[in-house]
């Protein structure tokens, strides 16, 4: 996790090729005072989602449409406690793209400081199988990436 640590230090939030403004809500709170980790993984996802939304077009995300795309693993850093009230930037970028899989790299910033990351890996799929990313997709996969 140390080196993990380091390289992400390593990267500002304008290294990042999107970015979502969050606020913390009085309910994300825990008993200890601090926003709850499983409110992080929630703002995580909601950033990533709207990451491929804007890669991939509304149309990717329609009932009908014939590609999907899976998480199939995640990675949670946590560096610094969030409370209430704060507004952060969450980051998202790719720093990989195979064959039919591509990882996401995120952060959390509170005044430029990373207080959180995020790894995942996702899967295009169709039919509920894997299969390899389109090109079209790939196209616009290629000018989202940060380098790690």
């Amino acid at each position: 996790m140390t080196d993990f640590k380091q390289k992400i230090e390593q990267i500002s939030l304008a290294d990042f090729p999107f970015q979502i403004s969050q606020d913390t809500q009085y309910a994300d709170v825990d008993i200890q005072g601090h926003v709850n980790n499983l409110v992080l993984a929630r703002y995580y996802e909601n950033a990533r989602a709207r990451f491929q939304l804007r890669m991939f077009g509304e149309a990717f995300f329609s009932p009908g449409a014939p590609h999907k795309v899976a998480v199939v693993q995640s990675s949670y850093y946590y560096y610094s406690e969030l409370r209430f009230p704060q507004t952060v930037q969450v980051a998202t970028g790719l720093n990989h793209i195979g064959n039919s899989s591509f990882r996401t790299l995120q952060a959390i910033y509170l005044e430029d400081r990373c207080v959180g990351a995020c790894e995942a890996a996702l899967v295009f799929m169709r039919n509920g199988k894997p299969i390899s990313i389109p090109g079209k997709y790939r196209q616009a996969m290629r000018i989202n990436q940060v380098a790690f």
